[in-house]
């Protein structure tokens, strides 16, 4: 995920009507792995939180995350909510990297992120 393009007309970006107010995150890698672990939850927490309000079921789910700590947390939460959750990591990402994908697949009915986080 990243930031909008600029506004150049119309209503303000800081408006209430924006519809990406809470998707105006953007994360660089900084190479400090807790900070970068740290940010990537966050970042997939968002895609998740999006996805839960507007994904219909039966859909998919891809997000990029750092490994660390809460990543399993992020885990069990897709399970909760897609039949399917594999953890990926491409043979084009370098030996040494921390980077890693969760591919959820086929999105369960009636199941939002706020079920899915109360039955933790």
């Amino acid at each position: 995920m990243s930031e909008p393009w600029p506004q150049t007309q119309g209503f303000s970006i800081n408006s209430l009507s924006n519809p990406y107010s809470y998707l105006n995150r953007m994360m660089n890698t900084s190479g400090i792995s807790f900070a970068d672990h740290a940010g990537s939850m966050d970042l997939c927490k968002a895609a998740l939180s999006f996805a839960s309000e507007t994904l219909r079921p039966g859909g998919h789910f891809v997000c990029k995350f750092y490994q660390g700590q809460e990543d399993k947390a992020l885990e069990l939460l897709l399970r909760k909510m897609f039949a399917k959750v594999h953890r990926e990591k491409p043979e084009s990402s370098r030996s040494e990297s921390r980077e890693g994908f969760f591919v959820a697949l086929r999105r369960k009915a009636d199941v939002t992120l706020e079920d899915a986080e109360g039955s933790s």
